[in-house]
Formats: C-alpha cells, sequence, structure tokens
C-alpha cells in the first residue's frame, strides 16, 4: 500500500501555509483582480519565465483538482525568448536572468509573488526602447493541434518557441 507523507514544515512556514488560500479561490480571486483592472475582458497575455507554469504545473493542479482553468492561462509570454534575444543563449534561472540585465534581485526564488514581482521587473527592462524587445512570444495552447502549442500571433511554433 502506497501512502502520502504529510511534510513537517518549520513553525513559520506552517503559519504561512495555513494562511494560504485554496487553489479553486486563488483562481476567483485572481479573476476578481482582473476585472477590476479592467484588463479581464482585454486581449491581455500571461508572463512567465518559462512555458512549465501555464503548460504543465497550473494545467495539471486544475485537472487533478478538477477546477476550471481560466482560459487567459492558454496565452503566456515565455519571457525566457526575449531574455535570450537580447542577452544571448545564455541558460540560467529566472534570478540569474535578473542579476545578468543588471537588476537587484528581490526576495526568495522559487516564493510565488517575489518571482512574479521579479518577473514584472525583468519585462519592463526588456521592454526599454534601447533594447531589441521582439515582440511575438506569445504562446497558446490549441489541444486540437498536434503539436499543441502555437505563437498567438498564428505561427506554428519549433521547440515551443517561434
Amino acid at each position: 500500500t502506497r501512502q502520502l507523507l504529510q511534510p513537517k514544515l518549520p513553525p513559520r512556514l506552517e503559519m504561512k501555509v495555513d494562511k494560504g488560500v485554496l487553489l479553486s479561490e486563488a483562481l476567483l480571486l485572481h479573476d476578481k483582480w482582473l476585472e477590476g483592472k479592467g484588463i479581464i475582458r482585454t486581449n491581455f497575455a500571461v508572463v512567465t519565465w518559462s512555458n512549465w507554469d501555464c503548460q504543465v504545473m497550473l494545467e495539471s493542479e486544475c485537472k487533478l483538482k478538477r477546477i476550471r482553468k481560466p482560459l487567459y492561462f492558454n496565452r503566456w509570454i515565455n519571457l525566457r525568448v526575449p531574455f535570450h534575444e537580447v542577452f544571448g543563449a545564455v541558460k540560467c534561472n529566472l534570478k540569474e536572468a535578473v542579476q545578468l540585465a543588471g537588476l537587484v534581485w528581490e526576495g526568495r526564488a522559487h516564493c510565488g509573488l517575489d518571482d512574479a514581482k521579479n518577473t514584472a521587473h525583468l519585462l519592463a527592462h526588456l521592454m526599454h526602447p534601447s533594447l531589441p524587445f521582439i515582440q511575438c512570444h506569445l504562446f497558446q495552447v490549441d489541444p486540437s493541434k498536434e503539436l499543441g502549442v502555437f505563437c498567438y500571433c498564428g505561427a506554428k511554433s519549433s521547440k515551443q518557441m517561434v
């Protein structure tokens, strides 16, 4: 018989986890936040450091928990692509990319809020007029297609990059 173990967390992390919300509630809160900002009915995209968050993790968690994933999570910008166009194909994680861009990393790596803030800072930096940011890095999942990932502009991707 296979059993899952409940991890033992340090007390300060237990308090943070206990104060957290379920994924279903977080997605509803996110929808309400987007609606309050007037974004929900516009053509927008989520920005991530890789395809993993939207294409793998959120997809599998929603299926596992039988939660409806908002359709806008099927469109995202993989910030690695324009980063590599500007800084070269250096292999690095988000924290290293922020530092390579000359920015100061804020917070703790892999903390969702800290990662989101640092991703936003990196995006703003890459969009500076002095840098050659290429606009077409928006991906969408198309379950009817064999490949499954297309650039939002309609171009077929190769290895999830256009």
